[in-house]
């Protein structure tokens, strides 16, 4: 097989700098806080928000992007590094989504049951889904966010034929 890509797509989460402007300026605002007032513990206090803030800021850059890769090896989707790959014997159908995008709670992975079958999903708001039917994986299904369906399953059909 061939790593050459066939498939590239990379899906931002504009929400992202408000919520990282946001929590910067609360800490901030709790670290002035805590130097202003003439307390022994106020060393440990900043300690403990810098640590917060660092895992935030983690976290935020994570899921700050959903990049889909679909090479001749298989399809790799991925939050940061935090990543799916399946090569193209462990897949054995692909299709749309067809359920509610409010079934999957928002941003993020998750996980859980539709029509009886286990999924793991990688989801986006605003952007509909496609579902690789999967063997050898802890779950039956694996769903993930994408601006052009149509194209993915086109494709991602195209190489298990092939």
């Amino acid at each position: 097989m061939s790593s050459i890509r066939l498939y590239e797509e990379t899906i931002h989460w504009r929400m992202i700098i408000l919520l990282s402007i946001f929590f910067s300026g609360l800490m901030v605002g709790s670290v002035y806080f805590a130097l202003s007032t003439n307390d022994e513990d106020a060393g440990t206090a900043i300690l403990i928000m810098a640590i917060v803030l660092a895992v935030m800021a983690t976290v935020m850059l994570t899921f700050s992007r959903l990049s889909i890769t679909i090479t001749g090896d298989g399809v790799k989707v991925g939050f940061g590094r935090i990543i799916k790959r399946f090569p193209w014997d462990a897949i054995s159908g692909c299709y749309q989504d067809d359920a509610s995008a409010v079934r999957y709670g928002g941003y993020g992975i998750k996980g859980g049951k539709h029509k009886g079958k286990t999924r793991m999903v990688f989801n986006v708001t605003n952007a509909p889904r496609v579902v690789l039917v999967v063997k050898g994986a802890k779950f039956d299904e694996f769903v993930f966010s994408t601006k052009r369906p149509d194209e993915v399953i086109r494709i991602i059909t195209s190489q298990m034929k092939g």
